[in-house]
């Protein structure tokens, strides 16, 4: 059984797949910036690692989003918000 990996950890495997699959460095950028206020948030709520719930609660709380995935689609405004704000800035490498 595979043990579970801190969000923090995954948000760094997941930018480094994204760099092999030669992902476009803008695009990088700005899921990079997105990881880390998700990682913020979660750390904030002393949550080590990534959950439904936390993705829900993040969702909510940033974005007001209470649309329940399971019964209906995220709202077009909803959807271009999130990418607006996700895509707005480009963290250094690295950082």
């Amino acid at each position: 059984m595979e043990k579970r990996k801190p969000i923090e950890v995954l948000a760094a495997e997941v930018t480094e797949k994204l760099k092999q699959l030669n992902y476009a460095y803008n695009t990088i950028c700005g899921l990079r910036a997105s990881f880390k206020r998700i990682c913020a948030f979660a750390q904030n709520r002393g949550d080590q690692y990534f959950s439904e719930n936390l993705g829900k609660e993040y969702l909510r709380e940033k974005y007001g989003c209470t649309t329940d995935y399971y019964l209906e689609s995220c709202p077009q405004k909803a959807k271009q918000a999130i990418r607006k704000k996700g895509f707005g800035s480009c963290i250094s490498p690295g950082s």
